[in-house]
């Protein structure tokens, strides 16, 4: 996913070293696209970090709408989520390797 010509991918980099990245895939055809991946090292979390990049994915995402999936058990990530305008839309069974169910999230941008 992250070679796909399309796929917005962008890093948050502290004294040279990487703490943080995001990875979009817009989908103008269906009006919203994907914020496929987002982390930061657990050292930088809580910092806005994750906040930041998840506001520059969707910045350039250039369709009305996002969706994302996080794991039901990542309580940080969906306040995170929810603060920022995320409604959970559905969830997914068994969506994790591990068989941890996914929460499907939107939001309008």
């Amino acid at each position: 996913m992250l070679t796909f010509p399309d796929v917005i991918r962008l890093k948050a980099v502290e004294d040279g070293r990487m703490i943080g990245f995001v990875a979009g895939d817009p989908r103008p055809r269906d009006g919203w696209g994907w914020i496929a991946t987002i982390a930061v090292d657990p050292r930088f979390q809580r910092r806005g970090v994750g906040t930041a990049l998840l506001h520059q994915c969707e910045s350039k995402l250039g369709v009305p709408r996002a969706r994302l999936t996080v794991r039901m058990s990542n309580n940080g990530a969906i306040s995170l989520y929810e603060r920022e305008g995320y409604q959970v839309i559905d969830v997914w069974r068994a969506y994790y390797n591990d068989g941890e169910d996914a929460i499907v999230m939107e939001k309008t941008l």
